[in-house]
């Protein structure tokens, strides 16, 4: 008799713990729980329970400590590898696990825990993924944590699993693979997510981000002519993110050609090629400093030197590769070596195969001012040039020779240039400060703070 009231109480607490959850009434939830307890006190599943309605009612740190116990024979103490030591763990419950996992660390930035939160963290995880193999979103966590806290060989084979899961993880697994110097393995992984993205674009060719990341896979294999043409096949395809498409192509030309640069001896064909690819990704992002970095460098390695060898090399390249580089090389050597109605004429020539080509000008005086042991002079008849070329000249083409003269002294020259540049915000704080440079140079002390000030409030966060 005694026992049969006993189970029938337990199922009216059931009940009545039923409908209080369902109707978000955690106060009520609370009191059936205590009853419960205390008809069994050692009833893990109504201590979760009522872990879950203390949070929900503002006893957090009750709520907290409740769910360790839970989880936990004795509080954790930090460890060299939590993630090997899963002994601790004996007899916990996975369900108090998963929510401290979910309510007391994922909400928070990795950056801002502790470092014993972080090894609580990984821990966890490693039991859990440890517990649950199966389970992707946990799986998948672990992993991003690992990688988190850069413990990248622990978290290769933990990606190696949810390859089959997801197409794109092979090549991040390949990446750390290389990282961590297996190449052969690297490239399986690569070649794994290739194979998979490969088949999604055939299903879904309109989809962009596939194309994607096809192309990044192609590219860590140093598959570039089909990198390429994937890119360009998905232009015709997705007209509406062509934008998109083509920051890539120009991205896939100029890996291809610092994957040529990188060689032990170069040969001239090699940088015919280096030209050419970087004439394409001039083509389609004339304004990305990657770029325009790397034109730099092959045309003032192939404009500056008076090296017999290389001034062989240089006649070479220009007639190796297209019109519109050979003569934006030409030009900028002449301008380089002072000859501005030489450099005009070839420049002229360069605009029409590449129209953007006062731009990269610009861009080219702004990483010449850059350098180390900069030739200022040269970068400013750049800049000066450019400004020619304009049709009008922009704020940019202003603050860049604003700049260059600043650098050189020429701070009543530059002023006009650098207060031109106020007015486009990515310019502002940078020419605010050089006005400020400026101003105090030439006794204007006044001037020299407000600009000082506005950079200062511009700058911060």
């Amino acid at each position: 008799m005694e026992a049969r009231e006993t189970g029938l109480r337990t199922l009216l607490l059931n009940k009545q713990l039923g409908d209080a959850v369902e109707r978000d009434d955690w106060k009520t939830a609370r009191v059936v729980l205590h009853r419960q307890l205390r008809m069994a006190p050692d009833n893990r599943q109504a201590q979760f329970e009522l872990a879950r309605a203390l949070y929900a009612t503002g006893e957090q740190d009750q709520a907290v400590q409740l769910m360790r116990q839970l989880v936990y024979s004795e509080e954790p103490s930090p460890t060299e590898n939590p993630t090997q030591d899963l002994t601790r763990f004996y007899g916990a419950d996975p369900q108090a696990a998963e929510w401290l996992v979910e309510n007391l660390y994922l909400p928070n930035p990795w950056e801002e825990l502790s470092d014993q939160e972080k090894q609580e963290l990984l821990g966890l995880l490693a039991w859990l993924n440890h517990l649950m193999p199966e389970q992707v979103s946990v799986k998948q966590s672990y992993a991003e944590h690992l990688l988190k806290a850069e413990r990248y060989a622990e978290a290769l084979p933990v990606l190696v699993e949810l390859m089959p899961e997801s197409p794109g993880i092979g090549l991040r697994a390949a990446i750390i693979a290389r990282a961590l110097g297996d190449a052969d393995q690297a490239k399986r992984y690569a070649q794994h997510s290739l194979e998979k993205f490969a088949t999604l674009v055939s299903q879904r060719p309109s989809d962009a981000s596939l194309a994607l990341a096809l192309t990044r896979c192609q590219i860590f294999l140093e598959r570039y002519p089909d990198a390429v043409q994937t890119l360009r096949d998905a232009m015709d395809r997705c007209p509406q993110e062509r934008s998109l498409l083509e920051h890539a192509l120009a991205k896939a030309y100029v890996t291809w050609a610092a994957t040529l640069r990188g060689k032990p001896d170069p040969t001239v064909q090699d940088q015919l090629q280096i030209l050419a690819h970087l004439q394409h990704a001039l083509e389609y992002a004339p304004n990305n400093q990657h770029v325009i970095q790397m034109v730099a460098d092959e045309v003032l390695a192939a404009a500056e030197s008076d090296d017999e060898q290389v001034a062989s090399l240089r006649e070479s390249l220009l007639r190796g590769t297209s019109p519109g580089i050979s003569h934006f090389i030409r030009g900028t050597a002449a301008v380089l070596a002072g000859d501005d109605a030489k450099g005009a004429f070839h420049l002229e020539l360069a605009a029409k195969s590449l129209p953007d080509s006062h731009v990269i000008l610009n861009n080219l005086a702004f990483v010449m001012s850059r350098q180390e042991n900069s030739d200022l002079e040269q970068a400013l008849r750049v800049a000066e040039t450019a400004i020619a070329q304009a049709m009008p000249p922009t704020p940019y083409h202003y603050e860049t020779r604003g700049q260059i003269l600043c650098q050189l002294g020429r701070y009543v020259d530059a002023v006009p240039d650098l207060e031109a540049g106020l007015a486009v915000p990515a310019l502002a704080a940078a020419a605010h400060r050089s006005l400020a440079i400026c101003y105090e140079q030439l006794g204007e002390e006044e001037l020299s703070a407000q600009h000082h000030d506005e950079a200062e409030k511009l700058a911060a966060p």
